[in-house]
């Protein structure tokens, strides 16, 4: 649990333990998330109005109806998140749709939306494309690769540059899965991120061909020591190697002059599995 609630007999009481978590914390070179975190005088609603809504929301099943009722949900969805814009309205409404049950009549009018409602909150990329390959998967949906193409490459873009890992990390998985096209300029971006899981699904994804202007690896190569195996950016050290992706920066193997290193690699150990699917099946219902 990285979430909790605390309470206390006054505000006072309160602000001191406020203070003391934030003191304690930022020795682990961690901080409280400031747009998550406040006092809040009681009463207080157990649930706040847009989950309820949201939730209560039902689609119909018919073309037509179904066509109606997508567009009013994600007009739900726009307004409360102008509503609450530090709330995660997008990923929960979106979360909801990971076992819709889509009529393919409305296939690109689904698909439209969801790419919408991610290029404006990215934040809700993982649960847009479970809903996108369980549509796909389970429903017999056709994925528009030119729209999530286009989506994907927006969201790097539009996150590579202020370091949003997740982000970028999900968008590579999207490139690699459904085979779409990195662009130069998210390639460029990409490359400036100090991110091992970015940096190893983006190697993979060069190795695929789908980086066509190609990656500039030269802070990522610079990684290939034997002494990055024990530093922050270490799976990448290891990976890269064992992959056959970049090559040491001077010398002998890396990974083979260290013994605890050498031992994993000799065993045939892998972080990454390019066949791994890490998305869910559709049978499980966001809560």
């Amino acid at each position: 649990m990285d979430e909790f609630e605390l309470s206390f007999d006054d505000r006072g009481k309160a602000e001191e333990a406020l203070a003391a978590m934030q003191a304690i914390l930022l020795q682990y070179e961690l901080r409280l998330n400031p747009l998550k975190t406040r006092i809040c005088d009681l009463p207080v609603e157990f649930e706040p109005e847009w989950i309820a809504e949201i939730r209560a929301f039902s689609i119909r099943t018919s073309p037509i109806g179904q066509a109606s009722d997508l567009l009013r949900y994600f007009d739900y969805i726009t307004r409360y998140l102008s509503d609450f814009p530090n709330e995660h309205v997008v990923k929960y409404g979106i979360g909801r749709l990971r076992d819709f049950q889509l009529d393919l009549a409305n296939q690109d009018l689904f698909q439209s939306l969801i790419c919408q409602a991610i290029a404006v909150e990215p934040g809700a990329i993982r649960e847009a494309l479970e809903a996108i390959y369980n549509a796909e998967v389970y429903r017999g949906m056709t994925v528009n690769p030119v729209l999530l193409r286009e989506t994907v490459n927006r969201i790097i873009t539009q996150n590579a540059p202020t370091g949003h890992d997740y982000e970028v990390s999900w968008c590579l998985w999207a490139s690699i899965s459904w085979g779409l096209s990195i662009e130069n300029s998210s390639a460029t971006a990409i490359s400036s991120m100090e991110n091992s899981a970015v940096a190893i699904l983006a190697l993979d994804a060069q190795r695929r061909g789908l980086i066509p202007s190609g990656l500039s690896v030269a802070q990522w190569q610079a990684r290939m020591t034997t002494n990055d195996l024990f530093e922050e950016q270490s799976l990448l050290a290891y990976e890269a190697n064992v992959q056959g992706w970049l090559p040491s920066v001077t010398g002998p193997d890396h990974v083979s002059v260290e013994p605890n290193f050498r031992f994993i690699k000799q065993s045939g150990v892998r972080f990454y599995n390019h066949t791994s699917n890490p998305i869910l099946g559709a049978h499980l219902v966001y809560p």
